[in-house]
């Protein structure tokens, strides 16, 4: 059957609310809080409010005694400088004492200006919380904030919520192109299965009617934390030490990596190009003291097709007359007296044709390198290498597959190269082998599935009527979907396992980190969004286990 994998057709951001909808609960503040892992998104359900984004996490400098939170820890001169802490283990908040201070900055900035007592609150949490770690949630909620009520639910039933409006809204203005029809199921469709890849952790979670199917929810603890930590491991132990660079190496993740559509074809591309590989990227590191350089940038490569385009016509010229050469030295071999110089003739004229064949070969090889180094890094790197039956890449017909001591791991040497005082780090395999731990943790010995396989358990668990929607209507969120050609990777992924009679659909908002909190507003301006929520004379009167049959 057909597969398809898609972005959305709509704009990021929340977009026009519709009037009535907004009147309807203008009486009742409401504070959204999408409670991540890597950063706090704080909205109410007031449309002319902006939002805002705070780090979830609390900066200490070496030799000082005030602890750094908020703007200032996001805009500090040298990040290395910095220790953080963060109020949250595998995506559940534990240390609730340090999330307060996070809290109480964001309350009393001078854009929000939040007083608890007066909002009632909207708060997401990772799926399958311990119910002693949501226990204190409450107590935090409703006795130190004193917030009216509390409505609890996940990223993955927000960013659903947001999508299906969007798209409903999308139908109703009768937008130009309308809505296909593998998008026109997603909207009228029941089932919906949204991959969440966090921070700390990815879950796999199917909904029904927008409800939660608690049974059936997957998660193996692959996260935007755990790949930039091993960016980190093998960037030190290959070039620099950079273990105390976590926001640097998670900047050059977002910039460079990618997943590969073919993993085994391009590490063997990496073990025979080596420095040559079009995949290679140079990355200058940040300077701190130059105010234009604080996150470093890719550096981009020369260009001299020129050059190699005027060398490879005189080559070719000269290959044709040599080969002229050698037809004439074959139409005088009756005459004995001229053998030897024939034979000479055409020593010489091989050896001649074999160096500008050479010539020519370097020559092509280095144009097609220059013109692979200015490819977008959103775009998948193709090149025209041959493989044998097996799929393994074979050399050309003549050549001999050499591998030196560097391409076995498929990177560059440690070396450090300086321009105009730059440092540059140069990234091969490390670009993809990064990514690609989403899909097989077991590359670094992870016990456990990767995304197409909890996908597929997933689905399985669910009643076999629900299997085909939930193929069908697969929505990425969080912002380790953001890497380029996931979504076409992990379609491919899910062809394999899946029944070959049930078409795959994959689809993306157009800003997977921030679709959550838009959803959140839009669920907030509902007209039953109180009926849904735990109010604080609720709590008082019938204590936390209430809450928890109201939410699950």
């Amino acid at each position: 059957m057909t597969s398809n994998t898609g972005m959305l057709p709509l704009t990021p951001g929340l977009g026009p609310l519709t009037p009535s909808i907004y009147a309807s609960n203008t009486n009742n503040k409401v504070l959204i809080i999408d409670n991540g892992g890597h950063t706090l998104k704080i909205a109410t359900n007031n449309p002319s409010q902006p939002h805002i984004i705070v780090p979830n996490q609390v900066g200490k400098v070496k030799n000082e005694k005030h602890q750094i939170i908020g703007e200032e820890l996001m805009n500090y001169n040298d990040p290395s400088e910095v220790r953080g802490r963060n109020p949250m283990e595998k995506g559940y908040i534990t240390n609730w004492g340090l999330e307060k201070e996070i809290w109480d900055y964001a309350f009393k900035r001078d854009d929000m200006k939040i007083k608890p007592q007066d909002y009632n609150l909207l708060l997401t949490e990772a799926p399958n919380s311990l119910d002693d770690l949501r226990k204190t949630m409450y107590e935090v909620v409703y006795e130190q904030y004193k917030f009216k009520s509390l409505y609890l639910t996940t990223s993955s039933t927000l960013g659903l919520v947001h999508i299906k409006q969007q798209l409903l809204q999308y139908q109703q203005q009768q937008h130009q192109p309308p809505l296909d029809a593998s998008m026109t199921s997603l909207l009228k469709s029941p089932c919906h299965l949204v991959v969440d890849c966090g921070y700390s952790s990815t879950h796999i979670i199917p909904h029904f009617q927008n409800t939660r199917l608690n049974y059936a929810i997957k998660r193996f603890n692959v996260g935007g934390k755990l790949l930039t930590n091993y960016l980190k491991e093998i960037v030190s132990f290959r070039y620099w030490d950079m273990m105390h660079e976590t926001k640097l190496m998670n900047t050059i993740k977002e910039k460079t990596c990618f997943v590969s559509r073919d993993f085994i074809f391009d590490i063997k591309r990496c073990q025979l190009e080596n420095l040559n590989s079009p995949l290679k990227i140079d990355y200058v590191l940040p300077n701190y003291n130059d105010l234009n350089n604080k996150s470093g940038y890719i550096k981009q490569q020369n260009n001299n097709n020129n050059n190699n385009n005027n060398n490879n016509n005189n080559n070719n010229n000269n290959n044709n007359n040599n080969n002229n050469n050698n037809n004439n030295n074959n139409n005088n071999n009756n005459n004995n007296n001229n053998n030897n110089n024939n034979n000479n003739d055409d020593n010489n004229n091989n050896n001649k044709d074999s160096a500008n064949d050479n010539d020519h070969d370097s020559n092509n090889n280095d144009n097609d390198n220059d013109n692979d180094s200015g490819n977008d890094n959103n775009k998948l790197l193709n090149v025209n290498i041959e493989k044998d039956n097996n799929g393994d890449i074979k050399p050309k017909e003549g050549e001999e597959i050499k591998i030196d001591s560097t391409a076995t791991t498929g990177t560059a040497p440690t070396t450090t190269k300086e321009e105009d005082m730059e440092q540059v780090l140069s990234l091969v395999n490390e670009r993809f082998t990064v990514p690609e731990l989403l899909l097989n943790p077991s590359d670094i010995g992870m016990n456990q599935a990767g995304l197409a396989e909890s996908i597929v358990q997933s689905i399985n668990c669910t009643n076999s009527n629900l299997h085909i929607p939930l193929y069908s209507n697969i929505i990425l969120l969080g912002g380790s979907t953001l890497f380029p050609g996931l979504k076409e990777r992990l379609e491919l992924e899910l062809r394999k396992l899946a029944p070959e009679q049930y078409n795959i659909n994959i689809f993306q908002p157009q800003d997977p980190i921030l679709s959550p909190l838009y959803g959140g507003i839009r669920l907030a301006q509902q007209p039953d969004y109180l009926k849904n929520s735990v109010s604080k004379q609720d709590y008082e009167e019938y204590g936390y286990n209430y809450c928890n049959k109201k939410f699950f």
